[in-house]
C-alpha cells in the first residue's frame, strides 16, 4: 500500500477581494465547491476552510506525492481560471478533530454571501517565526516546540481545538482551528500559547468557517 503524504494548499484572498465580486465570480466559486466536494467523495480531502478577512482559504489533501498534488490543484476551478494564487506546500496535519462540526459546503442550501459573513465561533491561528526556524531551530527552542504540542493537545483534549500543525517550508507558518466565543478569546487563545508566550513565534488570529472535514 502506497503511504500518503499531507498537502496545503493556500489561496491568496488579498489578491481578489471575493466579498466584493461574489456575484462576479459565483459560478467560480461554486465549481470550486464542487471540486472540494469531489475531493472529499474520493478521500482525498482532509480539511477545507476559508478565513472571513481577505487573509487565505486552505485546502489539506492527501496524495502520493508532490506531483499528484500538483495534478489535483490544476484541476481547481480557482487555479485554470486564474481567480486566486494558490501555493502548495507539504504539510503535517499533528491533530484532527474526529468530533461532528459544522460544514457548510454540507448544508441543504448554500448562500454564498452568508458563507463570507464575518459572524462565527471558529477561529484560525498561525505562529510565525524567522523565515529559517524550520531548519535552524535550537536546542531550547525544539524543548519549548514539545511544550507547545503538548498545549495544544491539551486543548484538542478539551474539544475547543478542531486541526492543528505546521506548514514544512521556510518562511511559512503553524496552524490551529478552534472554537471561541469572541476575537478576544481567540486573541488569547494564540496569545497564551508556550512558543509566542516565549517571543519565538508571532500569533495571528483570523475568523474562520469550515467548509468540510475528510471522512472520519
Amino acid at each position: 500500500m502506497t503511504e500518503e503524504n499531507e498537502f496545503i494548499f493556500l489561496y491568496d484572498l488579498s489578491d481578489k477581494k471575493l466579498k466584493e465580486s461574489f456575484y462576479d465570480y459565483s459560478d467560480i466559486i461554486i465549481k470550486h465547491w464542487n471540486f472540494l466536494k469531489d475531493l472529499k467523495k474520493e478521500n482525498k480531502l482532509v480539511f477545507a476552510g476559508t478565513s472571513l478577512d481577505n487573509f487565505c482559504e486552505f485546502v489539506i489533501i492527501q496524495s502520493k506525492n508532490e506531483e499528484e498534488a500538483k495534478g489535483i490543484i490544476r484541476n481547481d476551478p480557482y487555479v485554470y481560471n486564474r481567480l486566486l494564487k494558490v501555493s502548495l506546500y507539504k504539510f503535517k496535519a499533528s491533530l484532527v478533530t474526529e468530533e461532528e462540526v459544522p460544514e457548510v459546503l454540507e448544508e441543504e442550501f448554500l448562500d454564498i454571501e452568508s458563507i463570507y459573513d464575518d459572524e462565527t465561533k471558529i477561529y484560525m491561528g498561525t505562529i510565525t517565526g524567522r523565515s529559517t526556524f524550520i531548519n535552524d531551530m535550537t536546542e531550547e527552542e525544539g524543548k519549548i516546540m514539545e511544550i507547545h504540542f503538548e498545549h495544544l493537545k491539551s486543548k484538542f483534549d478539551e474539544k475547543q481545538l478542531l486541526l492543528a500543525g505546521p506548514i514544512l517550508a521556510e518562511g511559512q507558518f503553524g496552524l490551529t482551528i478552534f472554537t471561541a466565543n469572541s476575537l478576544k478569546e481567540a486573541e488569547d487563545f494564540v496569545k497564551n500559547d508556550p512558543v509566542v508566550d516565549a517571543e519565538i513565534m508571532k500569533p495571528g488570529v483570523h475568523p474562520f468557517r469550515i467548509f468540510l472535514l475528510g471522512e472520519k
